[in-house]
């Protein structure tokens, strides 16, 4: 079993000593990434290498994946979803040491009096990486996305740009009608 994430980790020391960091966290241990997801199954494992840099506070290189519980905004099901995407951090501490490094490759992670917030910082990256309108890959979702948008076994529930615009609609001026005199002239 790997070992869990530390909290927080010392950043000088870790680049100093060039730390491999090997570890993982459960998602119901990582608050704002469970809400935004359709449960707290699962866990996010990370791979990081620690090194000292010569523009930065220190870098911090690696991979980050896990399994985890998204819901379709197509059937509104849950499925699960695979995240595994490269890290590429430069470690700051000020302001003008994240301006210095926004032309540098990497992405600037603030230190807390010299400390890096490593659960927080693993969360804020699977945040950013989850999809904006995730959609399952299952074939019958697709088919009944489908159906409705041409009205085709769709049931009572339309979707599309066509849904209920078939039926005629009373005038809501209807009732004023022959209540004003008419304008002659135009």
């Amino acid at each position: 079993m790997e070992p869990t994430l530390p909290l927080k980790i010392k950043a000088q020391d870790a680049t100093a000593a060039r730390l491999h960091l090997q570890g993982s966290d459960a998602v119901e241990r990582l608050p704002r990434l469970a809400e935004a997801l359709a449960g707290d199954a699962g866990a996010l494992h990370a791979d990081l290498r620690f090194a000292p840099s010569l523009t930065s506070r220190g870098v911090v290189m690696g991979h980050l994946h896990g399994q985890l519980r998204l819901r379709c905004q197509r059937c509104l099901q849950a499925f699960d979803w695979s995240l595994d995407i490269p890290l590429h951090w430069q470690l700051v501490q000020s302001e003008a040491e994240e301006e210095r490094l926004m032309a540098e490759a990497g992405e600037p992670v603030w230190l807390e009096d010299g400390w890096l917030l490593l659960r927080e910082a693993v969360q804020d990256e699977a945040l950013l990486a989850l999809p904006i309108a995730p959609v399952c890959a299952e074939a019958a979702c697709a088919g009944r996305y489908q159906a409705g948008l041409s009205g085709e076994g769709a049931g009572d529930v339309k979707i599309g740009h066509n849904a209920g615009l078939d039926e005629p609609k009373p005038n809501p001026f209807a009732a004023l009608k022959g209540q004003f005199p008419a304008k002659k002239g135009r």
